[in-house]
């Protein structure tokens, strides 16, 4: 396959699914990693990885997965986000464990690589 390859985190639902959406439309291959995935018809450019991205482990089978199908990866966005339950004045460091994990975990193993590198918050 020769079209470009993006890994995108909490791909399942929301901005994510709105992600993977537009990402295969404009030709990419992609790899969605998610928590719990809805069941999907099976397609030739998107593959799904299902596993807490908080996890060392669930980043290194999504990158090992993306290249292993597609044979690269040209993009990995970091969607993946936690909910804290309070207000934003009131976060702290420890508020963050697993979303400071995902982000660097996933962009270590698959670094050095170029491409784009995408982290996004609200």
């Amino acid at each position: 396959m020769n079209a470009p390859v993006a890994i995108i985190t909490g791909a399942s639902q929301g901005i994510g699914a709105g992600l993977v959406a537009g990402y295969r439309r404009a030709g990419y291959a992609v790899v969605g990693v998610e928590l719990s995935l809805p069941s999907s018809d099976d397609h030739d450019d998107e593959w799904a990885s299902a596993g807490d991205i908080a996890e060392a482990e669930t980043a290194r089978h999504a990158v090992d997965q993306a290249l292993d199908r597609f044979g690269r990866i040209d993009t990995l966005i970091n969607n993946a986000g936690i909910h804290i339950g309070k207000p934003v004045t009131q976060y702290t460091i420890g508020d963050y464990p697993g979303e400071a994990r995902h982000r660097g975990d996933v962009a270590r193993r698959w670094w050095p690589s170029s491409g784009t590198l995408v982290t996004a918050s609200t």
